[in-house]
C-alpha cells in the first residue's frame, strides 16, 4: 500500500475506533437506565434502499412532535441522496439497505420485550438475505450461507446502534436526568439539522466502505474525505460563539475598530477592520471597465500591499510549520480618505489571533508621517500629499520590530528614529486591544500534527559527522560562490547517506533540516565568535564594486553595476507624458494615484543563479523588489520633466542584494541619460546574526549587524559619473512645443482628427495638446522632429497668392472697406470691390425716358431715377 493509501486508512480506522468507544459509552448509559425505568424499542425503516428510489417511512407509532417528524424526513432524504451518488462511483448497481434512523416510541411492555426482539433478529436477517441477491428462504439455506447472513446481519445491526447511540450522546445529560424521573420516556427534541447531517453522512459513509471495501481506489479516498471532513464539522461548527465582538484602539484622536463574529464564520478567522483587503469595485463605489465589468487579475497596487501583509506575519508562524495557511484580505467598503493596507495587516493579525492557527502574534501596524515638523500617526491620504515620509511599520508583543517599509524625502537620521519608536509605540496599544479579544473570545489554539523540525539527535550526530567539514568550508576564503556551494553539497550528499544509515526511519525532510541546522549554526558562530563573514571580509568591509556607465551609444542611457558576484545592468528609456502608467480606476478611487511618470521594472531570470526555470510573466517577487528600489529613487527624480522616464534593471549575475545593486544602477544610468536628479543614489542591505537568550527564546542575548558603509559606495560611483550630463545624447528624443493658431486649428486636425493621426504615423512623433493654441510635439529623434515641423508648416500655411495676379505691386497703396472679424476663424474681412465702379459688363443699359444719380458719401450710396 501507497503511504497515502495508509494516511486513509489510519484516518478510517481512527474515526471507527471512536465511533465504537462511544458506542460502548452509550450501551453502559442503557443499561444503567434499563434497570430504572426499563428499555425502550426503536422503530427502523425496514424497506431498503434501491437505486432511483426514495426511503419509505416506517409504519409504526411514533410518540413526537412536528419536530420530530422533520427530522425523520430529512434523514430519509439525505439517506437517498447518500445511496444515489454511491452509485454514481460504483461499477455495478448495487442495492443498499437502508440506514436506520433511531426513532423514540412508547416503551413496550415486559412480557412483548422477547417476541419484538426475535422479530428484529429475523428481520435483519431478511435484509441481510435480499442484500446479498439470495431468493431462497433462510431456513433453506446451507449452514455457511445461514452463518455468512448473519455476520452481515450483526454488521448492520452494529451500525444502527452507532448512530442511535450518537444521538443519544447529543441530548445531554439534563436529558438523561429526564428519562431517570420519570418511568415513560419523554421525547427529547431533535438536535440541530446541521450536525444531524453531519452524523448521519459519517455513518452512511462507513457503511458504504464497508460494502464497497478496496474495489475502487477514487471511492476509498471519497469515503476518507467524507468521513474526515463530516467529523471536523461535528466537532467545531458548532462550537464557535456567534455573538459579535468588538474592540477599540484611538491613536491619537483617530479610532481602530476590530470586530470579529458576524462575517465569515465559518473560516478560522475573521476580523472586519473598518476596510478588509483585496481591493473591490464596489468598495470605492466604481464598475470595472474591462468587458467583463468584473474584478479579474490582480493589480500591482494588491500584489504590493500582499507582500506588506506578508512580511508582517509569516515571521510569527513556529519553526517548522509548513501547512497550507491562506491569509485573505477583502475590501469592503472604503471612505476615500484612509488608506485600507495598514488596516489590512491589523485585520489579517486580528484574524489569526482568534482562529486557532498556530501563530505567534498579534501584531499591530501603524503609518507614520511628517508633515511640518511634526509626526502624524495613521495620516489621510491628502495629509500624506504634503508628507515627508512614509513610514509603515508592524510590531509584535514586548516592542518587538516585525516589518518596516519607508519613503522619504530627505529626513534626518534622528527624526527617522523618532519616527520608528513612536511608531512601536502605537502598534502596542492595537497589539493589546486583539489580545482582549482573544481573552474573550476564549481561543485554544490547535497543535500541528507534526512540525517539520528534524530530531535532536539527528541535529547532534550530523554536527559530529560533518560540524569540521563544514566550518573548514566557511574558513577557507579563497572560494567564491559557485565553489563554495559545490564544497558545501559535496558534504551534504556524504552526509545524509551516513545519516540515512543511523536512523533508516528517517524522513527526507529531517534529514535536510538537520545537515540545514548544522551548517547555519557554524555561519552563525562564525560571525558571532570571530566577526568575519564566509568570504573573509569583516561585518563593515566592501565588497570589490565596478562601475561603468555609457554601455551602448544607442540607448538613452545606460550603467552596469557590479558588487562582487552581484552584477546588474540598467538602462533609461525616455517617452512622452502620453505613455505614464495610468492606474486603474478602483486603484485611483482608494489611492488617489492617477499616473506615474516615473518608473523601475526589475527583471530577475533564471541564469542569473545558474538555474534553468520558466521564463514568462511577472512574478511577486520581481515586482516588490522594483517597487522598493523605485522608492529610493523616486525622491531625486525632478516634479517637472518633459518625458516619461523607465529604468530597467536585469540581474546578470545575483549573490545578495540585486535589489540594491538596482538602485546603484539605476542612479548611474540616470545620470548618463541627462536626467537632472537632485543626488546621487546608493543603497545597501542589512542584515542581523543574532543569539537568543537559552533562558528566554524571545529575547536576543547578542547581535551582529552586517552591512556595507554607503559613503565609500557613493565615492566609487561619483569616479564613474559624478553628476548628470549637461545635455540628453545627440540620438535620444526631443520635445518641442509648436503653436497652432486658432484659425488653423480645424486644418491642423483634420476631420475626425485625419491629418493628425497622419501625422504621427508618417514621422513616428507623438502629439498632445497643451493649450488652446499649443502643441507638444514627442519625437524620438531630431531628424523625425525636423519631418513633423515640415508637416506642420505645410498643413498650416495661409492659401495667398502674389500681388502681381491682381495687377498690383508691392509698396503700392490701395483703399479697402473694413467689415470686422470673421467670428469663425479670427481674421479681419477687408473688401477693396465694394469701393470701386461697376464693371462695364454688369451696367445696364437704360432708356431715354430713365436716368440715374450717384452720390459718393463716406459710408452710403443713394440712387434716384
Amino acid at each position: 500500500m501507497s503511504e497515502l493509501e495508509q494516511q486513509e486508512l489510519q484516518i478510517l480506522q481512527e474515526v471507527l475506533k471512536r465511533s465504537k468507544e462511544e458506542y460502548d459509552e452509550e450501551i453502559a448509559r442503557r443499561e444503567h437506565l434499563t434497570h430504572k425505568v426499563g428499555s425502550t424499542s426503536t422503530g427502523l425503516h425496514q424497506e431498503p434502499l434501491t437505486n432511483g428510489t426514495e426511503p419509505q417511512a416506517a409504519a409504526q407509532p411514533i410518540n413526537s412532535h412536528g419536530k420530530k417528524e422533520d427530522m425523520q424526513e430529512s434523514e430519509q432524504s439525505l439517506a437517498a441522496r447518500s445511496s444515489k451518488a454511491s452509485d454514481n462511483c460504483s461499477t455495478q448497481s448495487k442495492t443498499l439497505p437502508a440506514v436506520r434512523v433511531p426513532v423514540r416510541a412508547p416503551a413496550p411492555l415486559p412480557t412483548s420485550r422477547e417476541k419484538s426482539a426475535n422479530q428484529a433478529a429475523e428481520s435483519w436477517l431478511e435484509e441481510a438475505r435480499k442484500e446479498a441477491g439470495i431468493s431462497k428462504p433462510y431456513r433453506e439455506l446451507t449452514a455457511a450461507q445461514q452463518e455468512q447472513l448473519q455476520h452481515r446481519a450483526e454488521y448492520l445491526r452494529q451500525q444502527r446502534d452507532k448512530l442511535h447511540a450518537l444521538k443519544k450522546v447529543q441530548r445531554g445529560k439534563s436529558d438523561a436526568g429526564e428519562e431517570t424521573s420519570s418511568p415513560t420516556p419523554i421525547p427529547v427534541p431533535a438536535p440541530p439539522a446541521q450536525i444531524l447531517a453531519c452524523e448521519f453522512y459519517q455513518y452512511v459513509l462507513i457503511f458504504l466502505f464497508g460494502f464497497y471495501k478496496a474495489r475502487d481506489m477514487n471511492m476509498r479516498r471519497l469515503l476518507t474525505i467524507g468521513c474526515w471532513l463530516s467529523r471536523a464539522a461535528r466537532r467545531r461548527v458548532w462550537t464557535r460563539a456567534s455573538t459579535e465582538r468588538r474592540v477599540g484602539v484611538d491613536l491619537e484622536g483617530r479610532k481602530l475598530e476590530i470586530s470579529t463574529g458576524k462575517l465569515a464564520q465559518l473560516a478560522d478567522g475573521c476580523s472586519v477592520v473598518q476596510v478588509d483587503y483585496r481591493q473591490k469595485a464596489a468598495a470605492a463605489g466604481r464598475i470595472p471597465t474591462n468587458y467583463l465589468r468584473r474584478e479579474l487579475g490582480t493589480s500591482e497596487t494588491e500584489i504590493l500591499t500582499s507582500r506588506l501583509i506578508d512580511r508582517s506575519i509569516r515571521p510569527l508562524f513556529p519553526a517548522g510549520y509548513f501547512y497550507d495557511t491562506q491569509v485573505l484580505c477583502n475590501i469592503l467598503a472604503a471612505d476615500g480618505v484612509n488608506d485600507p493596507d495598514v488596516l489590512a495587516i491589523n485585520g489579517a493579525s486580528a484574524a489569526l489571533a482568534v482562529s486557532d492557527i498556530p501563530w505567534n502574534g498579534p501584531v499591530g501596524a501603524v503609518r507614520i508621517g511628517l508633515i511640518d515638523g511634526g509626526f502624524v500617526v495613521n495620516p489621510t491620504r491628502k495629509e500624506m500629499g504634503s508628507s515627508m515620509l512614509n513610514l509603515v511599520i508592524a510590531g509584535a508583543p514586548s516592542s518587538q520590530v516585525v516589518m518596516m517599509e519607508a519613503a522619504a524625502e530627505n529626513v534626518l537620521q534622528q527624526d527617522f528614529c523618532h519616527a520608528v519608536k513612536l511608531g512601536i509605540k502605537h502598534t502596542q496599544q492595537i497589539i493589546h486591544a486583539i489580545q482582549q479579544l482573544v481573552r474573550e473570545l476564549k481561543v485554544e489554539k490547535r497543535t500541528p500534527q507534526k512540525l517539520f523540525n528534524a530530531p535532536s539527535e539527528m541535529v547532534a550526530f550530523t554536527r559530529q559527522l560533518a560540524g569540521e567539514r563544514i566550518y573548514t568550508v566557511f574558513t577557507d576564503f579563497s572560494h567564491d560562490k559557485i565553489s563554495r556551494d559545490e564544497s558545501v553539497n559535496k558534504i551534504r550528499l556524504e552526509t545524509e547517506e551516513q545519516i540515512k544509515e543511523k536512523f533508516p526511519h528517517a524522513e527526507p525532510f529531517e534529514v535536510i533540516e538537520a545537515f540545514n541546522a548544522v551548517s547555519k549554526e557554524i555561519f552563525r558562530n562564525l560571525v558571532l565568535t570571530e566577526y568575519r563573514r564566509c568570504d573573509g571580509r569583516d561585518l563593515t568591509s566592501l565588497r570589490d564594486i565596478s562601475c561603468e556607465v555609457d554601455v551602448f551609444k544607442p540607448l538613452h542611457g545606460s550603467a552596469l553595476f557590479q558588487r562582487g558576484q552581484t552584477q546588474v545592468f540598467c538602462t533609461v528609456t525616455f517617452d512622452s507624458l502620453e505613455s505614464s502608467v495610468k492606474t486603474d480606476i478602483v486603484t485611483t478611487a482608494l489611492s488617489g494615484i492617477k499616473d506615474k511618470n516615473f518608473m523601475l521594472h526589475y527583471e530577475f531570470p533564471p541564469y542569473a543563479t545558474n538555474e534553468i526555470g520558466k521564463m514568462g510573466g511577472l512574478n511577486r517577487r520581481e515586482l516588490g523588489h522594483g517597487a522598493l528600489a523605485e522608492k529610493a529613487l523616486r525622491p531625486v527624480i525632478p516634479k517637472e520633466f518633459p518625458f516619461t522616464i523607465r529604468v530597467t534593471s536585469e540581474v546578470l549575475e545575483s549573490n545578495g542584494s540585486s535589489s540594491m545593486a538596482s538602485a546603484c544602477g539605476g542612479s548611474l544610468a540616470l545620470m548618463d541619460a541627462g536626467v537632472p536628479i537632485s543626488s546621487a543614489v546608493a543603497g545597501v542591505a542589512v542584515g542581523l546574526i543574532s543569539k537568543p537568550n537559552p533562558e528566554k527564546v524571545s529575547e536576543i542575548q547578542d547581535y551582529r549587524l552586517l552591512t556595507d558603509i554607503l559613503r565609500e559606495i557613493l565615492g566609487i560611483m561619483n569616479k564613474s559619473i559624478s553628476k548628470p550630463r549637461s545635455e540628453r545624447k545627440e540620438h535620444g528624443p526631443v520635445v518641442e512645443n509648436v503653436r497652432v493658431p486658432i484659425s488653423r486649428r480645424a486644418q491642423f486636425v483634420g476631420p475626425g482628427g485625419y491629418n493628425l493621426r497622419r501625422l504621427q504615423a508618417q514621422t513616428g512623433v507623438t502629439i498632445s495638446q497643451v493649450d488652446e493654441e499649443t502643441f507638444s510635439v514627442f519625437a524620438p529623434t531630431p531628424y523625425a522632429l525636423h519631418e513633423a515641423q515640415e508637416f506642420i508648416t505645410e498643413i498650416c500655411k495661409d492659401d495667398i497668392k502674389h500681388p502681381s495676379a491682381l495687377g498690383l505691386e508691392v509698396g503700392q497703396q490701395i483703399q479697402v472697406k473694413y467689415f470686422g472679424r470673421d467670428p469663425t476663424d479670427g481674421r479681419m474681412r477687408l473688401s477693396r470691390k465694394v469701393l470701386q465702379s461697376p464693371a462695364a459688363t454688369v451696367v445696364k443699359t437704360l432708356s431715354e425716358k430713365q436716368s440715374i444719380t450717384m452720390e459718393a458719401a463716406d459710408e452710403h450710396t443713394t440712387s434716384s431715377s
